[in-house]
């Protein structure tokens, strides 16, 4: 009885603590509760002031990123901003074999980031140190900045300043009320006596007249209107082209590789997942970066012939034949689908002034023309390197598909299936010219037409960056200039090392990086003179690789230039030679 008591009582001891702690827990949230919202009081005020300023600050900001800034600054920020996250992420991942130790490691990042944001493929070190997931960035930033991309950004740039222009001039839409009470005005009688009358009558006077002005709606807004939805319809056009092109390239690089063994060994030799360098190959091609996971570029497929075959219509449909390949897409798609506004882009692309959309009659000039350039490459390898040293030891089979391989990736993507620095002087040259061309470049009869169908000539003289433009100096001056300023920077290296450092490799290099190609003689330590200090090694990075801090910098530089070289392309019309 005593053991009942006593449980009974502790029971009682312990529901009594439970209720005071429970008590002095409600009071303490109360009170806590209570500075809590003290405090909120207290600061809820400046709250809704900073709220509307940042609001503000946005969109001001926004405002002025597509109305008031010009598209060479719009690109030139994004081109940085994503080169510059894009080298903070490969900073923070580790590198799959040793981390850099040199004293150049961060500016080295700096420069593969802005390679690969610019599609130019220039390498400062070797691509299999490089881990899984620094390739995983390398393929996204280029995604981000290939020229397909870019385009579809650019796209829904114009198509959101276009649907500012047409929501300005979009007439207001009245009641029957309104035309009712319009009406009556107009006829004399009266709708309210109270002291609401005047401003009854404007606002009734306001409704008639918008009413009478919709029932002639001006051709401009219609025609703004047309192109709004044009625009909408080739945005989802282009999406579905860069998604299906790259699907297709990914699948049938990847069914290359299951099928044939030899292909399979030499990853497994360097260890790289097949997938994976299936993904990033197609990216780099169709973004015409030229970038490859392997040290040696496609020189050590060079002999799978069909792989080079899979690859040479990627890196031309994503660069030189973007244009024709988006005019034969709206074509077919037309033809099984009939629609006004696939009419009305074929018909009137100039109307536009979509950079890649072209009229068809001179979308077929730039494919006949691109195919004479790549012929006249093609004959000239055949001629200069069938039994060169870089040719040795291929069947002529062989030979054939790695020279149009070579010619095709020659001009805008840089990918290599052979040792270009065993080339013939000859070839360099055709080479550097070939990179200099821009990529929509062809031959056209008709002088009173531009590229994209505009008439040209005519027009009054433009202000701001038209005006910048006409006082640049020509377009063939800013590679020179480049040249002489890393022959500047270099000036050591060309006197202790004159083979390797020679002016054509400096202007090949420097073409190169201008021209977002890629291709490269590299560095020998076989053409050094003499050792200095004994520890010179080959390397498989691009010959500026071995460029002092200066001249990775003004290379660094020359890339951004090359990818909004496109901007300049008006200039030195002040220039004249007699």
């Amino acid at each position: 009885m005593t053991d009942l008591q006593n449980m009974l009582l502790l029971l009682h001891y312990l529901n009594a603590f439970l209720a005071f702690f429970q008590s002095y827990t409600l009071h303490f949230s109360a009170y806590l509760m209570g500075k809590i919202y003290r405090l909120w009081e207290l600061a809820r005020s400046p709250l809704p002031w900073c709220y509307r300023k940042f609001e503000y600050l946005l969109k001001w900001s926004h405002k002025a990123m597509l109305f008031y800034l010009n598209s060479f600054w719009i690109q030139l920020l994004y081109f940085m901003i994503i080169s510059l996250l894009g080298f903070f992420v490969l900073v923070i991942l580790d590198r799959k074999i040793t981390r850099i130790d040199k004293p150049t490691a961060n500016l080295d990042l700096f420069y593969m980031s802005v390679s690969a944001t610019t599609v130019s493929s220039l390498v400062s070190l070797n691509m299999e140190d490089f881990s899984v997931s620094q390739l995983v960035v390398l393929i996204v930033l280029m995604l981000l900045g290939g020229e397909v991309f870019t385009s579809i950004i650019s796209l829904n740039l114009k198509k959101i300043r276009l649907r500012a222009v047409v929501a300005q001039k979009e007439p207001k839409i009245c009641t029957v009320t309104d035309i009712e009470s319009a009406n009556q005005l107009h006829s004399g009688g009266n709708i309210n006596s109270d002291s609401t009358t005047t401003t009854t009558a404007v606002a009734a006077e306001s409704a008639a007249a918008a009413a009478r002005s919709n029932d002639t709606e001006p051709e401009a807004f219609t025609t703004e209107q047309k192109k709004l939805k044009c625009l909408n319809h080739l945005r989802h056009l282009l999406l579905g082209y860069f998604t299906v092109v790259q699907l297709c390239g990914v699948a049938l690089i990847l069914l290359y590789f299951c099928l044939n063994a030899d292909a399979r060994r030499i990853l497994e030799r360097k260890r790289i997942n097949p997938v994976l360098f299936s993904v990033f190959t197609t990216v780099s091609s169709f973004a015409s970066c030229g970038l490859i996971p392997t040290n040696e570029n496609m020189m050590a497929f060079k002999e799978h012939s069909v792989l080079l075959i899979i690859l040479i219509p990627l890196v031309m449909m994503g660069s030189t034949m973007f244009p024709p390949c988006v005019n034969l897409v709206m074509w077919v798609i037309k033809r099984a689908f009939p629609r006004a506004e696939l009419n009305y882009l074929l018909e009137n692309a100039g109307e536009l002034r979509f950079a890649h959309l072209f009229p068809l009659k001179n979308s077929l000039f730039l494919a006949a023309s691109d195919l004479g350039f790549i012929t006249l490459q093609f004959i000239l390898f055949c001629f200069l390197e069938w039994n060169s040293e870089a040719t040795e030891g291929l069947s002529a089979y062989q030979k054939v598909i790695g020279g149009l391989f070579q010619s095709v990736n020659s001009r805008h993507s840089g990918e290599s299936a052979f040792n270009i620095s065993l080339f013939s002087p000859a070839l360099l040259v055709v080479y550097i010219i070939m990179m200099y061309i821009p990529p929509y470049t062809f031959l056209s009869p008709n002088k009173e037409e531009g590229a994209r169908g505009e008439i040209i000539g005519g027009g009054k003289k433009g202000k701001g960056g038209e005006a910048l433009r006409f006082w640049l100096p020509p377009q063939a001056a800013y590679p020179i200039l480049f040249i002489v300023i890393v022959c500047l920077a270099e000036q050591s290296s060309i006197r202790r090392d004159p083979l390797n450092f020679s002016v054509l490799s400096i202007a090949f290099e420097v073409m190169s990086a201008y021209g977002n190609v890629g291709l490269s003689i590299g560095y020998s330590c076989q053409r050094l003179l003499r050792i200095v200090k004994g520890d010179c090694r080959d390397t498989s990075a691009s010959f500026s690789g071995k460029w002092s801090k200066q001249g990775k910098i003004v290379i660094i530089i020359v890339m951004f230039f090359g990818r909004l070289k496109k901007f300049t392309a008006g200039g030195g019309k002040a220039w004249h030679t007699l």
